[in-house]
């Protein structure tokens, strides 16, 4: 047998073959056999036939869909962009109207017990030392000089917040009052007690020296008591919130804590005279 010419007229024969089965089966009429082995082709194929299937069905009814898709997910990149920028002006809006809501309390600031003062803004905290000291853009060509008090207005009420330690042309370093090396002399509540407050690096500081005997309780107001020259008298700091119990062997302690929390403020206020009646 030649295998040559067999290989070389290999389709011819299939073709041949395949024909002669069809019209063996046409004229015997094998319909049963013929949908026997169909059935077993279509069992052993089937996954393949309909992922094929669908497939083909997908691709028909997403062809004319291309353009469409295409101009969605243009539509969906500009509307993520809008909504970027909408929330980008509704954060703005938020600052502009707390900016708003301070700028007005500060309106309301005590001139009569503080006639004259510079407003100022804070525009640098040491990011490492946080309740240390901050920058202020108010300087010597304003009118500031060290040593003057500063104070804040927020939250309903004044309060101290440190002093003015160093200064330049157009800006100085205040130092705040809860700055471990500050102190302040203070008087408390309505007995007029007298300590010394310390910075503890947070909005919460210490009193110390107190004297046994003395006659404080959680709420008592903390107000400068004017000694020395560092600053005047009756600027309000904040309230005590904890007192250790007394003891006749040392000097009692207590803690207090601001009237608005000194690690938030945008505004300060420098006072350049010193408070009335002092």
């Amino acid at each position: 047998m030649n295998w040559d010419l067999f290989f070389r007229r290999r389709a011819e024969a299939l073709l041949g073959i395949y024909s002669f089965f069809c019209l063996v089966a046409l004229i015997k009429r094998w319909d049963l056999w013929v949908r026997a082995v169909k059935a077993l082709i279509f069992y052993l194929l089937i996954p393949s036939a309909l992922t094929l299937s669908q497939l083909v069905s997908y691709g028909v009814h997403l062809g004319p869909r291309i353009p469409a898709l295409a101009n969605a997910f243009q539509e969906s990149q500009v509307l993520k962009e809008q909504l970027r920028h909408h929330a980008l002006l509704q954060i703005e809006a938020s600052e502009l109207r707390a900016e708003n809501e301070r700028l007005r309390e500060i309106l309301h600031f005590d001139k009569k017990s503080f006639p004259d003062y510079l407003v100022c803004e804070i525009v640098a905290r040491d990011p490492g030392n946080w309740f240390a000291s901050v920058l202020v853009n108010r300087g010597e060509a304003d009118g500031v000089r060290a040593g003057f008090p500063v104070v804040a207005y927020a939250e309903g009420h004044i309060g101290l917040t440190g002093s003015v330690e160093e200064v330049s042309r157009r800006s100085a370093k205040v130092l705040l009052i809860s700055d471990p090396l500050s102190s302040v002399s203070v008087s408390i509540g309505s007995q007029k007690e007298l300590a010394v407050l310390q910075g503890q690096g947070s909005n919460e500081l210490l009193l110390t020296f107190i004297v046994p005997q003395a006659e404080i309780k959680d709420g008592d107001e903390i107000i400068t008591a004017g000694l020395g020259q560092a600053y005047p008298e009756g600027i309000p700091i904040g309230s005590v919130i904890d007192v250790e119990p007394p003891s006749s062997l040392s000097f009692r302690k207590a803690y207090v804590r601001t009237f608005f929390p000194l690690s938030r403020l945008k505004e300060l206020m420098i006072l350049t005279t010193k408070k009335e009646g002092s």
